[in-house]
């Protein structure tokens, strides 16, 4: 598993690279607009390490390009799987699960939006039996 996340990060140094490059833009200027400091990219960079959620996010968002390219280098806008992606990785005990779910295609990742969203679907009715409220459609 450690080789798996290692390499992920190493991907994900190459596609910053990558669009740094493509942009013709600067590492100060991605830190600078990220918020995060250069020299911290630098060290990440250097030892192919993965950033944490947020900074990824924000290492994206300062390159225009979404959280799943950088961890896939694949962009599928699609809004719902990007919300179940964004809740697991923003899970600190899903932290690796969101790491493996990256590996995968995008079928595999949106039958695991699906599942998530059942999962909630599920909650939600599970917590208006609990409190005794209607569910919407009146029954």
């Amino acid at each position: 598993m450690e080789e798996d996340i290692n390499s992920s990060g190493e991907m994900f140094w190459k596609r910053f690279d990558t669009k740094v490059k493509e942009k013709s833009l600067s590492q100060n200027y991605i830190a600078l607009k990220a918020g995060i400091s250069s020299q911290s990219i630098s060290v990440a960079r250097k030892s192919g390490s993965m950033p944490s959620f947020d900074r990824g996010m924000k290492i994206a968002n300062a390159l225009g390009v979404s959280a799943e390219y950088m961890l896939t280098g694949e962009t599928h806008f699609d809004e719902e799987l990007d919300e179940a992606f964004i809740e697991i990785a923003r899970n600190p005990l899903a932290s690796n699960l969101a790491i493996d779910i990256a590996s995968f295609n995008y079928k595999e990742r949106q039958l695991v939006a699906l599942y998530i969203k059942q999962l909630k679907s599920t909650q939600e009715r599970d917590v208006e039996i609990l409190t005794g409220e209607d569910f919407p459609d009146g029954t």
